[in-house]
């Protein structure tokens, strides 16, 4: 995953925000040449309340297969998809122009997709790790 960079005066919040991969970095800075207000007010909003669904600019996808990406309307036509993880990073997976069909959209999104799976998949596997008692551990008694 690669750290996007932005300008020292756009407002940062809690979450950090990453590329998934050198492409989708690419995208990123490309859209912050082409479209710098809207990029930065997206930024602003991913940082802060990702998973606040705002309209019809800001919400999860639908479907199986393309859970749990969201989608964030950048502009009038361009769109940009992301995920969340358990680290609060928002894993940005593809900035695009508008595409006039789903079908379209998911063919660029799902594959790149794997990324978050994994990222999740393996910081769900330490969190229980975590959890789980040492092995020859003595569980707690409990009060009657």
């Amino acid at each position: 995953m690669k750290d996007i960079v932005v300008p020292a005066n756009w407002r940062r919040g809690r979450y950090t925000i990453v590329a998934s991969s050198a492409q989708s970095l690419r995208e990123w800075e490309a859209f912050v040449e082409k479209a710098p207000t809207a990029m930065q007010s997206a930024f602003e909003r991913l940082s802060e309340h990702p998973l606040g669904a705002l309209g019809a600019r800001q919400f999860p996808l639908k479907g199986k297969h393309l859970k749990p990406l969201w989608q964030y309307e950048v502009t009038g036509g361009d769109r940009l998809f992301y995920a969340v993880d358990l680290e609060e990073q928002v894993i940005v997976v593809c900035v695009m122009p508008h595409a006039a069909d789903a079908q379209a959209a998911a063919a660029t999104v799902e594959p790149r997709k794997r990324v978050v799976d994994d990222t999740i998949a393996a910081q769900e596997k330490a969190l229980v790790q975590k959890t789980k008692p040492a092995p020859g551990a003595k569980k707690p008694k409990r009060k009657r």
